[in-house]
């Protein structure tokens, strides 16, 4: 794993998504236990972090 590490998970999509559903950072970030500024992150690809991508992105399917 330390060697061949898998790939982040591709984060470019879930802004256009969280604006598709009318959602702002903060609702976001408050229904996952975050913060806004955390979320922000996320979409821009400055901090990845699969786990909390992937719940992003289930929320954001389901909201």
């Amino acid at each position: 794993m330390l060697v061949h590490p898998a790939p982040a998970p591709r984060t470019d999509d879930l802004r256009p998504l969280r604006h598709q559903r009318g959602l702002t950072l903060a609702q976001a970030a408050t229904h996952l236990g975050t913060n806004p500024s955390r979320i922000s992150e996320l979409e821009r690809g400055t901090r990845p972090n699969t786990t909390l991508a992937n719940a992003y992105r289930e929320y954001l399917n389901t909201a």
